[in-house]
């Protein structure tokens, strides 16, 4: 009887939970990226959080952070200042440089504004992205969360993507901040072997 019910209840619980995440990608220009010291400038990245609760079946979902575009570049800076060939622009001297200027590091920033924002930082590139999910959900009884965001490099001179990425990753039983720094170290140690 056990067995019957359990054989009844699977395929009822099977669109309860989030769908498994797309694949993920890291794309390295490895002449470029590879050759040389690099002085990156990590801008916060672009996100707009889910208002309120969103319900889908018996899933319920909360934005993590209002500030997840800051909190994930934090963690991608924490990372690549790891890498041998890599020095990071300290963040409050970003604001700073870039309040003298009346720029700011959140927003909209596309190629060309990453350009004009790394030199007035010094910067030999910078790391610009969005953040699509940064939630904290639960299913049943079952808590977790799910991050996804992509990241690009762009260098200063040319305006050209170095290296890009993006990755995607629902986990049971964890929290959003420490899901991102999972998939930021992932991220970061793709780039690193490619």
């Amino acid at each position: 009887m056990r067995f019957l019910i359990l054989l009844l209840l699977i395929p009822a619980l099977q669109g309860c939970f989030p769908p498994p995440p797309p694949p993920h990608s890291v794309n390295v220009d490895k002449e470029v990226f590879h050759s040389r010291h690099w002085n990156l400038a990590v801008l916060d990245l672009e996100y707009k959080p889910l208002e309120g609760t969103q319900l889908a079946g018996v899933v319920s979902s909360v934005s993590a952070s209002p500030d997840a575009g800051q909190v994930v570049a934090s963690l991608l800076a924490n990372e690549l200042g790891k890498l041998g060939n890599v020095s990071i622009v300290e963040r409050g001297q970003m604001s700073e440089l870039l309040g003298e200027q009346k720029l700011q590091m959140t927003g909209v920033i596309d190629s060309s504004t990453a350009k004009e924002i790394g030199k007035i930082l010094g910067a030999d590139a910078v790391v610009i992205g969005s953040v699509s999910d940064y939630v904290n959900w639960t299913a049943v009884l079952l808590p977790g969360s799910t991050v996804s965001f992509s990241m690009r490099i762009i260098e200063v001179q040319t305006g050209k993507v170095i290296t890009s990425g993006s990755i995607t990753k629902s986990d049971d039983f964890s929290i959003a901040f420490q899901n991102a720094q999972n998939l930021a170290q992932q991220l970061i140690s793709e780039v690193a072997a490619r």
